[in-house]
C-alpha cells in the first residue's frame, strides 16, 4: 500500500501547483489591467480640447465640442 500513499501525495502536489499558478495568473492579470487603465488615463490627458477654426478668413480658437462637419480647421 505504500504506492497508494505516494500517489495521493503526488496528486496533492499537482493540485497545489495548479492552484498556485491560477492565483499567480489572477495577480498578474490584475496588475496588467491596472497599468492599462492608468496608461489610458494618461493618454486622455494628452487629448486636445481646443482647435483653430477658420471662419470668414479669420482664425479663432474654439472648443472641440462646437466643431461641426464642414468647418475649416488649422
Amino acid at each position: 500500500m505504500p504506492y497508494m500513499r505516494y500517489e495521493a501525495r503526488y496528486h496533492e502536489s499537482n493540485s497545489t501547483v495548479v492552484l498556485t499558478l491560477v492565483i499567480l495568473r489572477q495577480l498578474l492579470e490584475a496588475r496588467a489591467q491596472g497599468k492599462t487603465k492608468s496608461a489610458i488615463k494618461e493618454l486622455l490627458k494628452l487629448a486636445l480640447n481646443k482647435a483653430t477654426r477658420i471662419r470668414d478668413g479669420q482664425e479663432e480658437e474654439v472648443e472641440i465640442n462646437i466643431i461641426h462637419s464642414g468647418d475649416l480647421l488649422r
